[in-house]
């Protein structure tokens, strides 16, 4: 038996070019250092997702019934000692003693280009909060108290971050999900 020919048309293909490229997770902090609206200083770091972060991915993939919030980037956290990073953390280093910041996110972006998919994350951290201590880790989590790190940035030693009365810390995270830039 013949098939029936399909009689609705597309009226124009996608532009995208398709490739067999693995997929991998970068993530760019911007940190920027305000004084009311002026820029002071401005870092651009690279992150790292824990496995944590890829479990979640690897869930919400699968279909599976479990509670997809528990790996949803939602808190920020505040550090204080340098140290590398692990996959497998779950918390930071030495957590200051602080409250978590909770998370502004933005509507995410598909940038068909580059083949990427971009999360953008951000949050203000005043002086009021962190007085004279230096930051030196920033991570996400899905709880405001629990040990739940999806991803960390460590602040190289030449660019750790002690903020001024009257400034504030902004940061801008973006998680972006995308193809491989290595060749086939």
């Amino acid at each position: 038996m013949a098939r029936k020919k399909a009689t609705s048309q597309v009226s124009e293909k996608p532009k995208v070019k398709i490739v067999q490229k693995p997929i991998n997770y970068d993530g760019n902090v911007h940190l920027k250092v305000m004084q009311g609206d002026t820029l002071v200083k401005r870092y651009d770091i690279k992150n790292s997702g824990t496995m944590r972060l890829f479990q979640g991915i690897g869930y919400f993939l699968s279909g599976s019934t479990i509670n997809l919030s528990e790996y949803k980037p939602k808190y920020l956290g505040t550090g204080v000692v340098l140290q590398t990073t692990d996959p497998t953390m779950t918390s930071l280093y030495n957590e200051m003693n602080i409250s978590r910041i909770l998370l502004n996110t933005d509507n995410i972006s598909l940038n068909a280009y580059i083949n990427a998919v971009t999360i953008p994350l951000s949050a203000v951290i005043p002086y009021s909060t962190v007085t004279d201590s230096t930051i030196s880790e920033l991570g996400l989590f899905s709880t405001p108290t629990s040990n739940t790190l999806l991803a960390r940035v460590v602040v190289p030693s030449s660019t750790r971050i002690t903020l001024k009365q009257g400034q504030s810390l902004v940061i801008e995270w973006d998680l972006v999900i995308q193809n491989s830039k290595e060749s086939n």
